[in-house]
């Protein structure tokens, strides 16, 4: 059978409007890969991009490539006319490769290497449901790379798909309007991400002043703070530590840390509360927070590796990333000022700055959301608030993912409500503190992910791992596997069912729990299906599915590929789409 007759079989039983969508994201792949040539990634490449994800966004809103979806019976019939032209245009336009070179300025470079029939026929069925693997897949069938060679015409090119895509969107609008920009851009990034490991090529957004492109260029700017990342990496295989940043590394004296009667802290030994002393260098900063990683010295010696050193080469890495503006409001985080070392507690920090509060009011410290659910377990927030928190906490989870970083510490003691625009408990107040601005803490541990950068397998505190998949939690003396990005969502599985619940993990969890005890499978049996009646029925599978990992666009992955650039961009399209999107889509 040949190729193009296998990947037809995943469009088997789709509609009309399906199918034509499906053939219409295969003919965008074959540009959205082109190849340089002079300036070819300009503007107008970027731009091409823009209108690629625009037009894969508005198709899996729309469920395009699952069976039943953009049937024709559910909508009107000149909406369905419009929409099946648009696509046969969409198809017409990048399907015609005379047109191409002649019209658009396309030139025809060289062929594909040469695909194995057994990974095309893998790579076809797998996505028979996912667009996105469809794409990447076809574009392994496609007969010729192509370059731009002439960048006034190809971007008559893109002014056309831009205005099919404007009529696909005004005859089936997709939920959440302008707020999609965000996530269509950063999604333009993170493939180039995925696809090439680095965002080199697109150095060229810096020297462009296109208006079009302000939104690109600042979260490309956000984005490639990752490739810092490097630094923690090259210290790892080369064994020689690179200097501390001087705007990076703060002195610790420069710090006031208040005691615990005066201002209360219930999680010392993950956090401290600090103010800038006068004179010092934290831009008139009013209060602060301090994240701390401790080291090991004993360590050192035994296994003669200078664990110092490596951790604070990660340490400023990560600070780099998270100081990195502009930045994206999907990455919920407080603004990272750098870090600080205690050498009296061989311990690293790092330190962010509280966000603004009104005027007037007197310094509060933030409640974490394991302190919120504990403190107010009868004034359970209201469902739409509810529903937000969850959609905001995986947001941004799905942000910190794409920049390949791993949290590795996600659970509600780590996510902060800062009291600003809390509502105190007054009479019949429903939600005594505000949901609206939560932000991410508890990025000690947190490392690129890359199987070969050094990683803690230590066990967590029992607190703390309780929140962990099985396969890192440590318990019983278990065996601790290498900590991945499928991991991360586990965690972030347990706290939409605390959101849901209202109830901490610690709740659910036995005191004295039986030998071999399986926690992630109490929670699958026992509590997910109970949590259906009252968030709904999506809500319950975003949940189920961040707690077993059963990803659609996972299927066929053997464990030998969890490593892989093509299991991890799998792996984030599916948990955006199956996850993310779900819970924006969610209302009381």
């Amino acid at each position: 059978m040949d190729p193009a007759s296998i990947s037809g079989l995943a469009m088997a039983g789709l509609t009309l409007p399906a199918q034509v969508f499906t053939s219409g994201a295969i003919t965008y792949t074959t540009i959205s890969q082109v190849r340089t040539m002079g300036n070819s990634l300009g503007k107008h490449y970027w731009r091409f991009k823009i209108q690629e994800n625009r037009f894969i966004f508005w198709g899996m809103s729309h469920k395009a490539c699952s069976p039943g979806g953009l049937d024709p019976n559910h909508m009107p019939k000149l909406i369905f006319e419009s929409v099946v032209n648009t696509l046969i245009q969409i198809n017409g336009l990048l399907g015609d490769r005379d047109k191409l070179c002649e019209r658009y300025g396309l030139q025809e470079v060289g062929e594909v290497r040469h695909i194995e029939l057994s990974v095309i026929k893998r790579e076809s069925m797998r996505q028979q449901n996912m667009v996105k693997r469809l794409q990447k897949s076809s574009s392994l069938l496609r007969k010729v790379q192509w370059a731009v060679k002439d960048q006034s015409r190809f971007s008559d090119l893109v002014q056309e798909l831009t205005e099919f895509n404007n009529t696909l969107y005004e005859m089936l609008p997709v939920l959440g309007g302008a707020v999609l920009e965000g996530p269509i851009i950063a999604q333009t990034l993170a493939d180039e991400l995925v696809n090439t490991g680095s965002l080199r090529a697109a150095d060229g957004l810096l020297q462009t002043t296109d208006i079009g492109l302000s939104d690109l260029r600042q979260t490309y700017i956000a984005m490639s703070s990752a490739l810092r990342r490097d630094s923690a990496e090259a210290f790892t295989l080369s064994g020689q530590p690179t200097p501390p940043s001087p705007h990076l590394l703060l002195d610790v004296q420069y710090l006031e840390f208040p005691d615990r009667i005066s201002i209360p802290n219930p999680a010392p030994d993950l956090r401290s509360w600090a103010r800038p002393r006068q004179n010092n260098p934290f831009s008139s900063a009013d209060f602060m927070v301090v994240e701390w990683l401790r080291y090991d010295l004993r360590r050192n010696r035994a296994e003669d590796v200078d664990l110092r050193a490596i951790l604070q080469a990660r340490i400023e890495a990560l600070a780099q990333m998270l100081k990195e503006k502009p930045r994206s409001d999907s990455f919920r985080v407080l603004n990272c000022v750098g870090y600080v070392e205690d050498n009296t507690d061989s311990r690293f920090g790092l330190t962010f700055r509280f966000p603004n509060i009104s005027s007037g009011q007197q310094v509060s410290v933030p409640r974490s959301l394991y302190e919120t659910i504990t403190k107010y377990p009868y004034n359970t927030p209201y469902l739409g608030d509810r529903f937000r928190l969850a959609y905001l906490l995986a947001e941004s989870v799905h942000a910190f993912l794409a920049t390949g970083w791993l949290h590795k510490s996600i659970c509600s003691y780590n996510i902060l409500l800062f009291p600003g625009n809390s509502q105190v408990s007054q009479g019949n107040c429903q939600h005594p503190v505000s949901l609206d601005n939560p932000y991410f803490t508890g990025f000690a541990l947190s490392r690129p992910d890359d199987p070969n950068v050094d990683s803690s397998r230590s066990a967590a505190g029992a607190k703390m791992a309780i929140y962990r998949h099985p396969q890192v939690q440590g318990f019983g003396g278990k065996e601790i596997v290498t900590y991945r990005a499928i991991h991360d969502i586990y965690s972030l599985g347990t706290m939409l069912l605390e959101i849901a619940t209202w109830r901490t993990m610690s709740r659910y969890y036995p005191s004295s729990p039986p030998p071999g005890y399986d926690f992630k499978a109490f929670l699958l049996e026992k509590v997910v299906p109970g949590i259906g009646v009252s968030m709904g029925e999506r809500y319950m599978t975003a949940v189920r599915k961040c707690l077993d990992g059963s990803f659609e666009k996972l299927d066929g992955f053997s464990q030998d590929e969890y490593d892989s650039a093509d299991y991890k961009e799998n792996l984030r399209q599916g948990f955006f789409w199956e996850v993310v999107s779900i819970l924006r889509d969610c209302r009381a």
